[in-house]
């Protein structure tokens, strides 16, 4: 079952959220900003931008990933990277319960 919501809020601390799952999940919004850059190499200051945020501001890498998808696909672009990213931090933070 999948959920989906406009806004959240946290009731309980994420003990599986550790600098290295963000450094994981910054990682992965990185590559997938640079995969973007192959389609529209005018991308790639973003996608940099994405690399150099993974580590130590990964929500920032997050948003320029989906950001970089919404100029590519409009829209639907950002919801379905905002989807993935979510996904993912579901399955790596062990959340689905």
């Amino acid at each position: 079952m999948t959920v989906a919501a406009p806004r959240g809020r946290l009731v309980r601390r994420v003990e599986s959220w550790t600098p290295d799952a963000g450094r994981a999940f910054g990682e992965t919004c990185a590559v997938e900003a640079r995969q973007r850059v192959e389609r529209s190499p005018e991308l790639k200051p973003h996608a940099e931008h994405s690399e150099q945020n993974a580590a130590t501001a990964p929500v920032v890498a997050a948003f320029i990933a989906a950001r970089l998808a919404e100029l590519q696909d409009g829209p639907a672009g950002y919801e379905e990277e905002r989807a993935r990213q979510a996904r993912w931090l579901a399955d790596f933070l062990d959340l689905r319960s």
